[in-house]
């Protein structure tokens, strides 16, 4: 996962250094001009900015986030998630914003057995198979938050930058196994992100970010055949590599 994020950043930096030529955009117009150049501005006080960022990505067993409530099974899919967003500068490199997000996938699950729901404490054997698969169960996510950014210009120009954003917030997860059968996750996120950026034209950049660190309380619940089942809660907080934590955007500043 290092390498990955680490391949981004040089691939940003990369598509910069050969657009760095006479003709390469300045972000500067009368009022910037007056800006000294050891400012290193990579976004202007006043500076509304709006995009979308794109993830696809593979999920497992591993990923709480969806199985909160399942145990004991061997899993793998899917997922695609897009996220539009709004970004306003309150002051020069720093800035504030609002995302949501959509997510849809599947996932196939190998020998699943009866107590794949645990905290049901009801006995399922009437209701399901001693051992079952699934093939292309879906996968639903939606998530809104807010978040505050500090940029931190590279370059005099102000075309790329590093920047720092930590966000708020609440997703829903819903894995539906079939009909009446679902594991529905609600999350409460605090996320730190790094991440570089770079203007490909005065007015558009580019972007990539890894939510590294994270502080997660989830409440999760199951229902399987239509039996409602009881709830399971848990926090966790760490640093996470995954992919699924890893973003590409584009924006248009106005």
């Amino acid at each position: 996962m290092k390498r990955i994020f680490t391949y981004c950043i040089a691939l940003l930096i990369g598509v910069r250094a050969l657009a760095a030529t006479d003709a390469a955009p300045v972000r500067s117009d009368t009022a910037r001009q007056t800006k000294r150049f050891t400012d290193n501005v990579l976004v202007y006080k006043g500076e509304k900015f709006a995009g979308a960022s794109i993830l696809y990505g593979t999920i497992d067993s591993k990923n709480s986030g969806y199985l909160l409530l399942a145990t004991g099974i061997d899993a793998s899919g899917k997922l695609f998630r897009a996220a539009p967003y709004f970004n306003w500068a309150y002051r020069d490199n720093r800035s504030v914003g609002f995302r949501f997000a959509y997510g849809t996938g599947t996932m196939s699950l190998a020998n699943v057995k009866p107590g794949i729901f645990d905290v049901l404490a009801i006995d399922l054997g009437s209701v399901l198979p001693e051992s079952f698969s699934l093939e292309n169960a879906r996968i639903r996510t939606y998530e809104a938050g807010l978040y505050h950014r500090n940029y931190f210009g590279l370059d005099r120009r102000g075309t790329v930058g590093l920047f720092i954003e930590l966000s708020l917030n609440y997703a829903y997860n819903r894995f539906d196994f079939g009909p009446g059968t679902y594991n529905a996750v609600n999350q409460i996120k605090l996320v730190a992100a790094p991440g570089v950026l770079l203007y490909v034209l005065p007015f558009i950049s580019v972007e990539c970010s890894l939510g590294l660190a994270n502080m997660t309380y989830s409440s999760g619940r199951a229902c399987v055949s239509n039996i409602q089942g009881g709830n399971r809660q848990n926090f966790s907080a760490g640093v996470d590599f995954s992919l699924l934590n890893c973003n590409f955007g584009i924006s248009y500043h106005f």
